[in-house]
């Protein structure tokens, strides 16, 4: 699943306003192209192809948990059924629980004085906490005076 539609569909799941690229939500309604191709009901959902059965409107359509739609020799098929009509609002039946942010993890990055050193900027430890890179880096063992430091950077 492309970043796009991961944090798109986590702005709509969390009922946010969001706009990213041509994809956008005012927090109750999911847009593609400025088609609205997914909406709350309540604490239930209804998607549609608004028209458009594209490999994009699928790809964001599959980023709704609870949500499986493929292409079949032409046809549309939704959670394993035939989509009879995929341009017409559908009822998903579940409801969306707000997601969380995830957490973001972090590197340790060792930066030397000499920034031709063959070992400048390279990553020593990955995949950490923030509190964990914070207090590697607090720890006097990590630095020498004028010659390197450990420093820590958020993974993307």
């Amino acid at each position: 699943m492309r970043k796009i539609t991961q944090d798109i569909i986590r702005a709509w799941r969390n009922r946010e306003p969001k706009t990213i690229n041509n994809s956008y939500t005012d927090g109750d309604t999911l847009f593609l192209f400025g088609n609205a191709i997914a909406r709350f009901v309540g604490t239930e959902i209804e998607i549609t192809s608004a028209g458009w059965e594209t490999v994009t409107t699928k790809e964001r359509l599959n980023g709704i948990p609870g949500v499986s739609v493929y292409q079949e020799k032409g046809a549309w098929y939704l959670n394993n059924k035939l989509w009879e009509n995929p341009g017409e609002w559908t009822p998903v039946s579940f409801g969306l629980e707000p997601e969380p942010e995830p957490e973001s993890s972090y590197n340790i990055v060792r930066f030397y004085a000499d920034e031709y050193h063959p070992n400048h900027r390279s990553i020593i430890r990955r995949e950490l906490t923030l509190a964990q890179a914070q207090a590697h880096c607090a720890d006097d063992s990590t630095r020498l005076d004028g010659v390197w430091f450990d420093g820590y950077a958020e993974v993307i």
